[in-house]
């Protein structure tokens, strides 16, 4: 792997339990790597006895002044932080490109279309291979993130995914260092923070061949990551988060599962007429359990 690369996963409280870098280890990662730790994680001094000179720590204190989190609560628990401080890793290391990603991925598998006209799945993914094939991606076409795709993007016939490239990310980014990106809100910063440079003219995209599964996505159950800050926040104030970034295309919409009604937050691409027509479901709820 090349030496001007990493892959930075940022996590909290979960020094035990490093699901996403088992994977790497796993299949064929060759490169750098780092865990991404703030200096208030009560599980610092098991993080550093365990993997030693590839944890790095950031002041989440100082994150939290400079950043924009669409709030005026002190919401520390939010991945925002190390999203940032590993912007400023990369830098300091002299990287040209880097992966950050989300502590709790399960697998990274293959998706591509099958006669049926449904996507299928292959777990013979080689991360060497797959890091090469997106920064090649990235890097020529001249955007600031590439990102796998999440489970909640594969549910239409392949005919429609095989081409396609949504302007969005989560759980994974690659990222190119020549496109300087301040991450905000809170909640759902990934969806946002998307949102927002794409706007500008600034690509951060996905591109659908490569799945970055998470099982428990979108629950805030699991101890430690992001489980602070849903518990903190009501369904409503998590939902309105993009309304914030750009009222004159996300809203949000109520759906109706086996549990009871749930908000989900969505957003219009364009198109011809008014109202909630023409519009693709972003998040249900806080994507991620980070």
């Amino acid at each position: 792997m090349r030496d001007d690369f990493a892959v930075f996963i940022t996590t909290h409280e979960r020094a035990d339990r490093q699901t996403t870098l088992d994977w790497f280890l796993g299949h064929g990662y060759s490169g750098k790597w780092f865990l991404v730790i703030d200096d208030g994680d009560k599980e610092q001094a098991e993080y550093i006895e365990k993997y030693n000179s590839h944890v790095l720590l950031f002041n989440k204190l100082k994150y939290w002044e400079e950043l924009d989190t669409f709030n005026n609560r002190k919401h520390l628990a939010a991945v925002l932080y190390a999203r940032q401080a590993v912007e400023d890793f990369a830098m300091e290391m002299q990287l040209k490109t880097f992966l950050v990603c989300d502590d709790d991925i399960s697998c990274f598998v293959a998706r591509y279309p099958g006669e049926d006209n449904k996507m299928k799945r292959s777990k013979k993914v080689n991360a060497d291979r797959m890091i090469e094939a997106y920064l090649k991606y990235l890097v020529n076409a001249n955007m600031a993130s590439l990102n796998p795709g999440t489970q909640n993007l594969y549910l239409t016939g392949a005919d429609k995914l095989q081409y396609k490239l949504i302007r969005k990310g989560s759980n994974a980014f690659f990222r190119s260092v020549d496109f300087k990106i301040k991450w905000i809100s809170a909640m759902n910063e990934d969806l946002i923070t998307c949102i927002e440079y794409n706007k500008r003219g600034v690509l951060m995209c996905t591109a659908l061949p490569i799945c970055a599964e998470c099982p428990k996505a979108g629950t805030g159950s699991i101890k430690g990551g992001m489980h602070e800050i849903y518990a903190d926040m009501g369904e409503y104030e998590r939902a309105f988060y993009a309304v914030i970034e750009d009222p004159s295309r996300c809203f949000v919409k109520m759906n109706t599962t086996k549990k009871g009604p749930k908000l989900l937050i969505a957003r219009k691409w364009g198109g011809g007429g008014g109202g909630a027509g023409n519009y693709q479901s972003e998040v249900e709820e806080g994507e991620h359990d980070k």
